[in-house]
């Protein structure tokens, strides 16, 4: 927690001497609920972060688990913007394929977590947080109709009970590495262009990566 505290005072002080160029959303200590509850309301009430970045899946955890509950609570309360970006799950490491996993996986770990914030109704009891997934969201543009079949399902109508396709249609989908007519496409058949957002994924992928977006 003081690494978590340390970075986000550091990029509070960018913003300061530099508030035409930056802003910026806080790192939180998780998978540990209570010390991440302490940096949130640190950073949002008194540093003014923008918003929080979360990983998809930390330690095996994913977002949505119980366990999160209470950062939930506190996020909701504040109404925050949270970023998912991906992280590799054990279960992606076990698999022993050779793809690098920032081409396959990570769009694995992003389309977990955001249906699992959905199943676990997380999404329906915590209506306030703004959520913004990297990636175009890694699968699921693609799989949203399919997901909705869990609407048939009372396991999950009883925790997403506005249908899949509501809580879907409520994130934000960022375009970092994904700007392709491919993935464009079914992002925007699926929500309304005010949910697309741009991103870059610089300085993590090169510059010329990057341009070609």
């Amino acid at each position: 927690d003081l690494l978590a505290t340390a970075c986000n005072e550091y990029a509070a002080q960018m913003r300061e001497d530099y508030p035409q160029r930056f802003g910026f959303f806080a790192v939180l200590p998780m998978p540990f609920t209570e010390e991440s509850c302490k940096e949130a309301i640190y950073a949002l009430d008194v540093l003014q972060a923008d918003g929080i970045v979360l990983l998809g899946s930390t330690q095996g955890v994913f977002l949505g688990d119980p366990r999160f509950e209470e950062l939930m609570v506190e996020l909701n309360a504040r109404k925050a913007v949270v970023f998912i970006h991906p992280n590799m799950h054990q279960s992606s490491v076990d698999l022993g394929l050779k793809t690098p996993g920032y081409l396959l996986e990570f769009l694995c770990d992003t389309t977990r977590a955001a249906v699992n914030l959905i199943v676990s109704g997380v999404m329906e009891r915590y209506p306030n947080i703004q959520w913004i997934l990297s990636h175009a969201g890694g699968f699921l543009p693609y799989i949203a109709w399919r997901l909705s079949l869990g609407n048939l399902l009372p396991e999950v109508n009883a925790q997403a009970p506005q249908g899949m396709l509501t809580y879907i249609r409520r994130f934000y989908f960022d375009t970092a590495l994904s700007a392709s007519p491919y993935a464009m496409s079914a992002l925007q058949q699926l929500v309304d262009p005010s949910h697309i957002l741009f991103g870059s994924d610089f300085p993590f992928a090169p510059a010329p990566l990057s341009a070609l977006q």
